[in-house]
């Protein structure tokens, strides 16, 4: 039976389908389903991990619809009874037979898929859990030893043997002695006969006073200038 026989088929029966619920559907049933955005018509299979169960126990199950149109996708979600209506009873084309098969174990694959990517979640997250909490637990080990430390005046040799088995030891506020280099520009006034004689008169320790004047450096602050040459000349 080709496809548009069989909707003829279903718009023939569509008055004299059963009243009523029927929830689960069984597969290859002629449905129309709410997929919250339209509705779709089609044959549906229902994943095999659903069983059937009362109706005071009807909740969502995972479905899979085969649409009319031969240019629709499967449609695959979870639906409720008051999204589907059966429509023709026992309507299934010739080919129903050999496509049931297919959306059944692309069903059960993307299902096991899914619980296999669940089960890595949740082991990954209560390995996280359980390295937070150790970690938790590692910081306030060291803070009450410390702690413990400071209160009996321990020497040295503690925060010796903390270092030793990787555990930080006590801090401690240490004064250290820096050198630096500092590259910048002065202006010295020199006088001369010319730009060259200019450049050549200027010695260390006027380098030196600008370099003092510009960054307010008191006369009892060392200042080693040995490193500078001459960049540009002009006339005041």
């Amino acid at each position: 039976m080709s496809i548009d026989a069989v909707d003829v088929v279903v718009a023939d029966r569509v008055e004299s389908a059963i009243d009523g619920v029927v929830f689960p559907p069984a597969d290859g049933e002629f449905v129309r389903v709410d997929t919250g955005t339209e509705w779709l018509r089609g044959w549906v299979v229902v994943d095999p991990s659903q069983k059937p169960v009362p109706p005071e126990n009807w909740a969502a199950v995972a479905v899979a619809v085969m649409p009319v149109s031969a240019d629709a996708a499967v449609w695959e979600g979870r639906v409720t009874p008051d999204q589907v209506s059966l429509e023709a009873p026992g309507v299934q084309p010739v080919w129903w037979s050999r496509v049931a098969p297919l959306i059944v174990e692309t069903m059960t694959a993307r299902r096991e898929a899914g619980a296999a990517r669940a089960a890595q979640r949740t082991a990954e997250d209560g390995t996280s859990e359980l390295a937070a909490k150790h970690t938790r637990w590692i910081d306030a080990l060291v803070e009450s030893a410390h702690e413990w430390a400071d209160d009996n005046s321990l020497c040295s040799q503690f925060d010796n043997f903390m270092i030793e088995h990787d555990l930080p030891g006590r801090l401690r506020m240490y004064d250290v002695e820096v050198e630096v280099n500092i590259r910048t520009t002065v202006n010295v006034s020199v006088s001369a006969s010319s730009g060259d004689n200019a450049a050549d008169s200027v010695d260390t320790s006027e380098v030196e006073s600008a370099l003092r004047d510009k960054y307010g450096i008191a006369g009892y602050v060392d200042v080693d200038v040995d490193d500078w040459t001459v960049e540009n000349t002009e006339e005041a």
